[in-house]
């Protein structure tokens, strides 16, 4: 447990200290069950394939501290991590064709990567594309003036991988920002492949730089 882990309202400094310090000698200051202090360590949370939450009460702040273990493997040891669907949301409009520059310091230049704001972009989508597997599916929706979809939720087998790829490669810049439009699109891919869907975790990621501008 670290520092980080804990909540309170109190301001005063020396409280948080000695919280921290506590919080050092791994011995957490909490209440019993009858209310009366104590500071003995509690005990371990067994992991198992449920997350573990353990709540401890402040004994002199009006806080607590709360720890989240979560399970360590899934349920199905065959799994490398739950399906999930994504629908990728992207913005072309023409400003997503800026170029990107690195912020200087005070007198010193801007360094030039040659890169736009969409190049960085497609790259993002393409990491999220390579940790899918076949048990996952991903659609594409583009919006500028209008919404347009790409694809549909897909299975992200090697051969559809390779193709997602490829339509990614392919999106060039132009137009406004109708972001409501393309949300409303990536909505529509996820309602049309409900049926099919099997328990996978939805995920609708919008991709954009700025603030819609046509509706």
């Amino acid at each position: 447990m670290t520092r980080r882990s804990f909540f309170s309202s109190a301001s005063n400094a020396s409280s948080e200290t000695m919280i921290s310090d506590r919080l050092d000698e791994k011995t957490l200051p909490f209440r019993s069950k009858d209310g009366t202090p104590s500071t003995a360590k509690p005990p371990a949370a067994s992991i198992g394939p449920s997350p573990a939450v353990e709540v401890h009460p402040l004994e002199s702040l009006d806080g607590m501290i709360v720890k989240i273990q979560p399970p360590q493997h899934p349920l199905d040891p065959q799994l490398e991590h739950v399906p999930c669907d994504i629908v990728l949301v992207i913005d072309i409009s023409k400003s997503m064709a800026t170029e990107v520059s690195v912020p200087a310091q005070p007198g010193e230049t801007e360094e030039r990567t040659g890169l736009s704001v969409l190049d960085l972009t497609k790259h993002a989508a393409r990491t999220i594309l390579e940790t899918l597997n076949k048990n996952d599916r991903l659609g594409i929706v583009t919006f500028s003036y209008t919404a347009r979809c790409m694809q549909n939720l897909i299975p992200m087998t090697k051969r559809n991988k390779k193709s997602t790829s490829k339509k990614l490669d392919s999106i060039k810049p132009d137009g406004m920002t109708n972001l409501w439009g393309g949300i409303q699109e990536g909505l529509r891919v996820f309602n049309e492949a409900a049926a099919s869907s099997n328990g996978s975790v939805p995920a609708l990621i919008v991709l954009t730089d700025g603030e819609p501008n046509h509706m």
